[in-house]
């Protein structure tokens, strides 16, 4: 299929990476990793069973404590690669004080506290230390194309109400990892028609928060005993969302940039931003493009309307993040360790090119144009490659893009090739002026070795 074409490309490309930048450099094992963003991450891996985890490195946040444990928290820088060389089978480092990560129906790292609802089996509440607010809340449920009326007890105090929408109804609720690396929640349970309890769906959900990382994954399966009909923006099962303050400004992505959101049909497949003065908790859908405002402080995020056959879902929740197109990066591009047996004892890091605005990125590295024009004297061991830049925030700002060695001479081209401009060099740093939610492509020429 594509996909795994796709993946054996990736996973090729990145094996012949890792040979050339620390393979044949000695003899011990261990995992390489690259980052292929434009801005440090933190990274989530599962050490590879086959290899003894790795020696204690200052780039590993977070490790297991025990042998039986393979998951790491490791930062790599931008546009960058780390090497772990194995160590003699021991934990890494501690991952932090000793305070269980997940504890009853609480979820907690350094950053936030996540309560999960003991009713629904949602997400009761997001809260951050020191007295912040309650930033969010979450539950599933199908809405109907009709109101449904309710009614409650009988005769006389009988009492009738109407509502669009399913209840949440938890069933078990199960701690499946307590720390130190990672804490989970899996909650399972029913979405029950109110009117009569006929069970419409059953589900499943898992909420997860990584140490030194200030998000939250959330993971959805559903079994759909009743599918949509019809109109999908009436018809749906959905993640529904609440926040606290109804005068919160509200942010959505268009196209990877940051843009007001006022319409209450929504496309943004990269995130929902709520902005609360000095607060920000920002939805982070995961590809899935459909939201629908119902209220002055809540959206349903679609997940199954009619024809739809995925039943898995995945959303990741931000807290505090500035740039949260950054996150959104994050989520769509996970990153796999690559083993190799020569690699050097030293664990190692590096970086090939950066920029220092959190508001534009690197996407893509592309050949050098075929357009026939000449920056500088050409020679058939120039080394030329070009830079795809996007700003995501609407904010015009002159970008400092660093290399890895002093490029000979910098132009911005279109898309054609042809040159826009010629850029001044500044040592190893290329100096380009971006607008805002601009994509320019910068070709660099690099001097002979």
């Amino acid at each position: 299929t594509r996909e795994a074409t796709l993946r054996q490309t990736q996973s090729d490309a990145a094996q012949d990476l890792a040979g050339v930048v620390v393979g044949g450099r000695g003899d011990t094992t261990g995992c390489f990793l690259i980052n292929t963003e434009s801005y440090t991450r933190r990274i989530v891996i599962d050490w590879p069973e086959e290899i003894p985890l790795p020696a204690p490195a200052e780039s590993i946040i977070a490790g297991p404590t025990n042998s039986g444990q393979r998951s790491l928290v490791v930062e790599v820088p931008p546009c960058g690669f780390v090497w772990l060389p194995c160590g003699d089978g021991s934990a890494p480092k501690p991952a932090g004080k000793n305070v269980p990560m997940a504890e009853g129906n609480i979820l907690r790292n350094e950053f936030f506290e996540v309560q999960i609802n003991e009713v629904t089996g949602g997400i009761g509440q997001l809260k951050t230390y020191r007295r912040g607010p309650k930033r969010l809340s979450q539950q599933l449920a199908f809405r109907f194309p009709r109101e449904q009326t309710v009614t409650v007890g009988e005769g006389e105090d009988a009492v009738k109400t109407r509502t669009w929408y399913s209840e949440m109804r938890l069933a078990e609720m199960q701690i499946i990892s307590p720390g130190p690396v990672s804490g989970e929640i899996v909650t399972t349970g029913d979405l029950i028609n109110p009117s009569d309890d006929s069970v419409i769906a059953d589900y499943r959900q898992s909420v997860r928060v990584w140490r030194g990382i200030p998000t939250i994954e959330v993971n959805i399966e559903l079994d759909t005993k009743r599918l949509p009909e019809g109109d999908p923006w009436s018809n749906f099962y959905a993640t529904r969302w609440a926040w606290n303050d109804s005068t919160a400004a509200l942010t959505c992505s268009v196209q990877e940039g940051a843009h007001p959101m006022s319409a209450d049909r929504i496309e943004a497949p990269h995130f929902i931003e709520i902005a609360d003065g000095d607060f920000r908790t920002t939805i982070h859908p995961v590809g899935l493009p459909f939201h629908r405002k119902t209220g002055p402080r809540m959206i349903d995020s679609l997940l199954v309307v009619a024809c739809e056959t995925k039943r898995q879902f995945r959303f990741v929740v931000s807290v505090d993040e500035q740039f949260p197109m950054e996150v959104s990066r994050t989520a769509f591009n996970p990153a796999e360790p690559v083993v190799l047996t020569r690699g050097p004892k030293q664990s190692t890091s590096g970086w090939f090119f950066h920029v220092d605005a959190h508001n534009v990125q690197i996407t893509q590295l592309l050949p050098p144009s075929a357009a026939n024009e000449n920056s500088g004297v050409e020679t058939s061991n120039n080394l030329k490659v070009c830079v795809r830049l996007r700003e995501t925030e609407g904010r015009h700002r002159k970008v400092r893009l660093n290399c890895f060695r002093r490029p000979a001479s910098a132009r911005q081209c279109d898309f054609l090739g042809n040159t826009i401009t010629d850029l001044s060099i500044d040592d190893d740093t290329v100096v380009v002026d971006v607008i805002a939610f601009e994509i320019c492509d910068i070709e660099i020429r690099f001097a002979e070795l």
